[in-house]
């Protein structure tokens, strides 16, 4: 819990790490801590050690559709669709209506360009920023900028800032994505904008390095530094 804690919420990464291995000393076989384990590695670029922290958490509770599926996103991320795939399968078999599988399924699509098949598994995974984005690719404008419309219309809070900053990270509106991603106070998932945010219009923008500041976080490795 206190790892947990320090990666979500404080942001203190170094004492999130004497966290996770005081966890594991005292428990090596709980899989939430491998778990949570994985994604701090996979903050801070080290995708292979993620993945086999990842793995460890899917040695020791076979049957969480969530120790599975979000193994899937990695995969993708090392452009290993096969294995992704199998992945989202896996869980999928456990759990067919298993939100995040069909979310990771929807990634997948929409790395392969195939939006249709994207925007259903978005809609199965309650996933309106992906569906939002997938319009968008798609160059259905009017449908993106109608789900865009909605988001915007839902009251205020750190999850509808998420969205909409992925949204607008997607669609080239530098401003905007600035505007939502310093939501105050920010969701949990905010970091991984780090890994997220390819644009490099808002990676080489000023405004980034102060939002990667904020969090304790090195800059990715698309920056490229003023000269």
């Amino acid at each position: 819990a206190l790892a947990h804690t320090k990666t979500y919420f404080e942001w203190d990464y170094d004492g999130a790490v004497i966290a996770y291995e005081k966890a594991n000393e005292l428990n090596p076989n709980n899989g939430w801590n491998h778990y949570h384990y994985a994604w701090h590695l996979h903050l801070h670029d080290r995708l292979e050690e993620a993945i086999i922290e990842h793995k460890k958490a899917q040695d020791l509770d076979p049957l969480r559709p969530g120790h599975i599926a979000w193994l899937g996103l990695f995969y993708l991320e090392k452009g290993d669709t096969a294995k992704a795939r199998q992945q989202v399968d896996r869980a999928l078999r456990i759990n067919d209506r298993f939100p995040p599988a069909h979310y990771v399924l929807g990634e997948l699509y929409l790395q392969q360009e195939n939006y249709d098949s994207a925007i259903v598994h978005f809609q199965k995974g309650y996933e309106i920023a992906g569906e939002c984005i997938a319009h968008f690719k798609k160059g259905d404008l009017a449908r993106g900028q109608q789900i865009l419309n909605k988001m915007k219309s839902t009251p205020s809070n750190s999850l509808k800032a998420w969205n909409m900053a992925a949204v607008y990270a997607a669609i080239d509106s530098v401003d905007q994505f600035f505007e939502y991603a310093f939501y105050d106070p920010p969701f949990w998932a905010t970091p991984w904008f780090r890994k997220m945010v390819k644009n490099p219009k808002i990676i080489n923008d000023p405004r980034y390095k102060q939002f990667m500041d904020k969090m304790n976080l090195t800059m990715p490795e698309e920056y490229k530094p003023p000269r």
